[in-house]
């Protein structure tokens, strides 16, 4: 009967030891990251524009930037969300989209302004 108590408690706690390294060492990334291209109707990125990204349905989570060379803009969140996006230009009107945000993933989006 103490043999069979000893090994159901060693047994328990080899369990619990491989779960604990387990979960260290499989930590995973939680930010969240979008990358927003600015491009134009013919495909040429647009330098300059403002990309403002906004929680949808409040304002737990917004950032706003401004596009580089290449037409992008990267933003980094804590939480997993659907953000709107708005794009503002002064040579554009006005364009909208909507982007969802993984934990531990980069999402690319591309908005066309007319």
């Amino acid at each position: 009967m103490k043999k069979v108590l000893l090994g159901s408690t060693a047994l328990f706690a080899m369990i619990l030891m491989a779960m604990s390294l387990l979960q260290t060492s499989c930590a995973k990334e939680t930010d969240c990251s979008a990358v927003v291209t600015v491009l134009d109707t013919v495909g040429t990125p647009i330098v300059g524009a403002t990309v403002k990204l906004n929680y949808q349905g409040g304002g737990l989570q917004s950032d706003q930037q401004t596009t580089d060379a290449s037409g992008r803009a990267s933003f980094t969140f804590k939480y997993e969300a659907v953000l709107d996006i708005t794009v503002t230009h002064p040579q554009h009107p006005t364009t909208t989209g909507i982007i969802k945000l993984e934990a531990g993933k980069t999402v690319n989006k591309t908005i066309t302004m007319p």
